[in-house]
């Protein structure tokens, strides 16, 4: 490893490793795997914080907040989707018109993109893509499928209210570790966040 920042030794410690490491036979998908499992080992899901040997430390929605921009507040993203009839607040413009029975009958990825693309209103066409991308991209799940949880959040997305989703990741991220840790540990090839 000395031999890679030789001629960087007379640089500042922030400049130095210029070299592009990722270009070297060692530093490959399986680094990344032994990080994230060296990682993961020092995590604790009793209390979601990773004991590092110089402390506790753990994401936050503050965190979330700067490093990927998510509202650290707002209306919460529940499951029950009761955050739009508090007092107070407006109905959304646009809900759901499709019973979730039809969704469930197509909740694999490809029979709901085959059943869904062709939904004559724009607006249930853009809120069906939006539950198609939280469940593929934003919080993917094991069964590769989409699960009404976020139907909710798809119409409050889709309805630019002020959704906080800082909450909404930051829980699926602690569930991920937890899964990752506990329930099936190390394992790296079921989705999620990692």
């Amino acid at each position: 490893m000395a031999n890679l920042f030789k001629e960087d030794a007379e640089a500042p410690l922030c400049f130095q490793s210029s070299i592009p490491l990722a270009s070297h036979t060692w530093a490959s998908k399986n680094l990344n795997e032994i990080l994230l499992a060296t990682a993961l080992c020092l995590w604790n899901s009793a209390s979601n914080i990773f004991d590092f040997p110089l402390g506790p430390m753990t994401p936050t929605l503050l965190d979330l907040a700067q490093i990927f921009g998510f509202r650290p507040h707002g209306r919460p993203a529940n499951v029950v989707g009761d955050y739009h009839r508090g007092k107070n607040r407006e109905r959304l413009a646009k809900s759901f018109t499709i019973p979730a029975a039809t969704i469930n009958q197509n909740c694999s990825f490809s029979n709901y993109l085959k059943k869904f693309s062709t939904e004559r209103d724009r607006d249930q066409q853009h809120m069906m893509f939006l539950l198609y991308w939280l469940n593929r991209f934003v919080f993917p799940n094991r069964s590769s499928a989409v699960l009404l949880e976020y139907r909710h959040l798809a119409e409050a997305l889709h309805n630019h209210t002020d959704v906080g989703l800082g909450p909404t990741v930051l829980a699926h991220l602690y569930k991920n570790l937890h899964s990752a840790t506990l329930e099936n540990p190390l394992n790296f090839s079921a989705p999620g966040a990692f």
